[in-house]
């Protein structure tokens, strides 16, 4: 009897977890599903190249309060930007008259509204943002000194309108493996043996100087089988400035620490990866 008392007292206790479970999950699907009003929902209310009318606006704000939604922030964009211009202007009479029935039903359904009052400083920006309030890509510059020794250099300047930022000091671990794979663009597998098991730590990726893009997998070989370690994509296919100041930029991945002698990255397309470098340091 004893016996069958502490087998069912124990099937309760491990069947506890997963209920548990179960009732959180069904929360977290009804909060969902009926989102409470002290959960406000906010999103970008985007009216383009004067397409707009006051029964449009009206129709959106009840679409958005069935919706859950409970604030809106309001931009005016899109003209001469390659979308179809439409027939209302901005600072009309109309335009106003549209605005004024959008505040007005926003009150009645009580979503809260915001305006943009000019264009953005990240994006099109104007002569009234100055240069040290404008958005700008952080640099840096680096100087390797071996110690212990009293640092007193004065660092290079970065550029003209750079502000100082922060200066970090740190130990600096010099790999002490290292294995890698060049000339690979034509590749969509690539081998990297070491001349004896190590501890992979990191893998560097060096994109060709073409656009493209590809999703990449890296292996260890154990026995005769591969073990995935890491899935991550490699994206080199916007060139634009305002994405980063280097647009081939390395691809830097830190792995979970993994023993191996050979490994293999397998990716979905060829033409994407120049160099392939396997390190024994982590890095960012």
């Amino acid at each position: 009897m004893k016996n069958t008392i502490r087998f069912v007292f124990m099937l309760a206790l491990l069947s506890l977890p997963v209920s548990c479970a179960k009732d959180n999950m069904k929360e977290m699907e009804k909060a969902f599903r009926d989102i409470p009003a002290s959960q406000p929902i906010g999103v970008y209310w985007y009216w383009v190249a004067g397409n707009m009318s006051a029964d449009g606006v009206v129709k959106d704000l009840h679409a958005m309060k069935e919706a859950g939604i409970t604030r809106v922030q309001i931009g005016m964009i899109g003209e001469g930007q390659g979308a179809p211009q439409g027939p209302v202007r901005m600072f009309t009479d109309e335009w106003w008259d549209i605005l004024h029935t959008m505040f007005k039903t926003a009150g009645d359904l009580g979503i809260e509204v915001g305006l943009f009052n000019c264009p953005g400083w990240s994006q099109s920006g104007g002569p009234w943002v100055k240069p040290s309030q404008a958005m700008r890509y952080l640099s840096y510059v680096k100087d390797t000194v071996t110690g212990p020794v009293s640092y007193s250099k004065k660092l290079a300047d970065v550029g003209k309108d750079a502000q100082d930022v922060k200066v970090l000091a740190f130990p600096l671990s010099e790999p002490s493996e290292v294995v890698e794979a060049r000339n690979t663009g034509s590749k969509m597998e690539i081998t990297l043996k070491a001349a004896k098991p190590f501890a992979a730590r990191s893998v560097i990726i060096e994109p060709v100087h073409t656009p493209g893009a590809a999703g990449a997998e890296l292996f260890v070989r154990e026995g005769g089988n591969l073990r995935s370690i890491e899935k991550f994509g490699i994206d080199r296919s916007n060139m634009d400035k305002n994405v980063g100041f280097e647009p081939f930029a390395p691809v830097v991945i830190s792995i979970p620490e993994t023993q191996g002698q050979e490994f293999v990255l397998k990716l979905d397309k060829p033409g994407v990866v120049d160099k392939v470098t396997l390190s024994d340091v982590p890095a960012v």
